[in-house]
């Protein structure tokens, strides 16, 4: 608001009068250029600094109308939807990556399990390469196997989405062709050899001698690069 004021050389003292005008123009200059939430924000700020200063909001009715036009000719905040992804852009990926490459195994097998436990990648990959938070991954204790005579698995997430810091199970059924979670899994931890105390998807950077966890930035990265 005092940005505004400066800008359209409005005197200080008449800033300070916050008359309906004022408010009114304040409102118009944003049409078109911020989303509906953003103006609405910006209103309740500016009615808290009112109250924090002790002055009386002027302009009821015309303000009201003008603040609904103005959200009504906000600009669309909808993306276009990202391409679905489906079992062949796994087949890619297991036949591009390289298996013995503890990075790649570790891909694979994040990227595998997330599709077929249909699960966040936030709910299962630390949002850092060097740290996590042990209450929000999972680790290789969280994985039981088997659940039936088909080698289907069962792994607890601590934190999900919906359930929050109660957790879920979700169920990975094993596949008859090379994007098989299960075996991606097992890969994977055969390969990099993951100490208990770090996550699931950590993988060993041998010129480092140390394990780093898979993030979220990396993987999609990874990915895309090999499918594109």
């Amino acid at each position: 608001f005092h940005s505004f004021c400066d800008t359209e050389n409005i005197p200080r003292h008449k800033c300070l009068q916050r008359t309906e005008h004022l408010l009114c123009a304040f409102a118009v200059s944003c049409m078109g250029s911020l989303a509906r939430n953003t103006m609405s924000n910006q209103m309740a700020a500016l009615k808290a600094w009112h109250i924090y200063n002790n002055a009386p909001l002027l302009g009821r009715p015309h303000l009201c109308y003008m603040i609904n036009g103005v959200t009504n000719l906000a600009p669309s905040t909808h993306k276009p939807s990202c391409p679905l992804v489906t079992c062949s852009m796994l087949l890619v990926l297991a036949n591009s990556f390289h298996l013995f490459d503890p990075f790649d195994a570790c891909c694979l097998a994040a990227a595998s399990f997330t599709i077929w436990g249909q699960v966040h990648l936030g709910e299962i990959l630390s949002p850092w390469e060097r740290s996590f938070k042990p209450l929000l991954v999972i680790f290789w204790h969280h994985l039981h196997s088997p659940l039936n005579a088909n080698g289907s698995w069962k792994c607890h997430l601590p934190f999900t989405k919906v359930a929050k810091s109660k957790g879920e199970d979700v169920v990975i059924c094993q596949q008859w062709d090379s994007s098989d979670s299960i075996s991606a899994l097992l890969s994977h931890l055969s390969i990099n050899q993951i100490p208990p105390k770090l996550p699931l998807f950590s993988y060993y950077t041998p010129h480092w001698d140390h394990w780093h966890c898979l993030t979220k930035k990396n993987l999609l990265t990874c990915c895309k690069k090999e499918i594109i």
